[in-house]
């Protein structure tokens, strides 16, 4: 063997040692920040609440787009077996309507006090 083959397969063993310690801590920071994004949805009520709303309008948005004549304007019915269907309605809903929403949720987003709270003595 000589020097050249010796050191190519040094550098081929050091760059899968680098690639698998890569791979290792990635993997553990996206376990850490999955952790960390559970944690912050958990005990923040409101911010939760406020992603599941603007989540729900804009899948409404989304399907009404493509298809709006296949959801059906339910609120809360009984059908004939007694299963209670518990949906909001869908209703056509104009680029006005959508900005407003996105306004809103926009201030309450900006209301919402970051970092620890300090209260004044």
């Amino acid at each position: 063997m000589e020097f050249s083959d010796t050191y190519r397969e040094q550098v081929i063993l050091s760059r899968s040692d680098r690639s698998r310690r890569a791979m290792f801590w990635s993997r553990i920071l996206g376990i850490l920040l999955m952790l960390l994004v559970a944690v912050i949805l958990r005990t923040e009520p409101q911010l939760r609440s406020d992603l599941l709303r603007v989540g729900i309008e804009t899948a409404m948005k989304l399907t009404q787009r493509y298809d709006p004549q296949a959801l059906p304007v339910r609120g809360s019915e009984e059908t004939e077996n007694g299963v209670r269907i518990n949906r909001p309605g869908t209703f056509p809903r104009s680029t006005d309507d959508v900005l407003e929403t996105a306004r809103e949720v926009g201030k309450r987003l900006s209301a919402r006090p970051v970092g620890p709270s300090v209260e004044a003595d």
